[in-house]
């Protein structure tokens, strides 16, 4: 994008741009098909079907990844926020060195703290299953 205003900056001493929206968009557009002519990263796919053919390796449909993430999303809303912070730290891959010292705790206390997190929301999604299974109500 700095090329792109580089690139609006120098055409201001020939003159106004008389019209800034347009002028933006086709730089925009101008900067898209240059990505796109180096990598082409996009593929088109014509329908859902066609879509839903497409398989990563190891997972299933695009639809199966959307719940998974759905889940997971669910699961981390469940969590505290000191477990969902060291989640996002380990997904963003710091170390557990790097976690503890920013806690001010050891790298097993790290952990430690984690796990105990993960059971509590294990717990709490088995206390929510529990209460929403009609059987397991007392009679």
């Amino acid at each position: 994008m700095s090329t792109f205003f580089s690139s609006a900056i120098a055409a201001a001493p020939r003159g106004s741009i008389e019209k800034p929206e347009q002028y933006l968009f086709r730089g925009v557009v101008r900067r898209i098909w240059d990505l796109l002519s180096r990598k082409p990263q996009i593929e088109y796919v014509g329908s859902v079907p066609d879509l839903d053919a497409l398989k990563r390796p190891g997972s299933g449909s695009w639809g199966n990844e959307i719940e998974r993430n759905l889940l997971i999303e669910e699961i981390i809303a469940l969590m505290d926020e000191e477990t969902r912070q060291i989640h996002f730290r380990r997904a963003r891959g710091d170390r557990w060195s790097r976690i503890a010292a920013d806690l001010g705790i050891s790298e097993d206390a790290a952990e430690e703290r984690f796990r105990y997190g993960i059971e509590k929301v294990k717990a709490r999604i088995l206390r929510l299953g529990r209460a929403q299974d009609p059987e397991s109500a007392p009679r």
